[in-house]
């Protein structure tokens, strides 16, 4: 089973996430966006937008390999392209768990 995992630094657990796409591989969700690997570099995994090539979209983000923000570079030059409908039933459930937690979360004050 896949588990959500954050993007810890930099970055609010409300606005960055991942989630296993269909084929399997970790897809980052930014401030409701689709973002792939687009390549490694050291100890870096550089991350293209989803509509990089259909809408010529520059928006990159940049992680370490276990997840931590460093940066992002550019904007979107559409609207958001990211919906748990996207996702398998699997990843939808851990999206809702996620927003369910999110929610508690603020009630608790953390």
């Amino acid at each position: 089973m896949h588990s959500v995992s954050y993007v810890e630094t930099g970055a609010s657990n409300s606005e960055a996430f991942f989630l296993p796409s269909r084929a399997g591989k970790s897809v980052l969700i930014f401030r409701h966006n689709k973002f792939w690997v687009n390549n490694q570099y050291r100890d870096k995994l550089n991350w293209a937008c989803r509509d990089k090539d259909t809408r010529g979209c520059l928006c990159r983000v940049q992680t370490t390999m276990d997840g931590r923000f460093i940066r992002v570079k550019g904007d979107h030059n559409h609207d958001p392209n990211f919906t748990p409908q996207n996702f398998d039933v699997s990843a939808e459930r851990l999206f809702n768990e996620w927003q369910a937690n999110m929610v508690l979360n603020r009630v608790k004050g953390t």
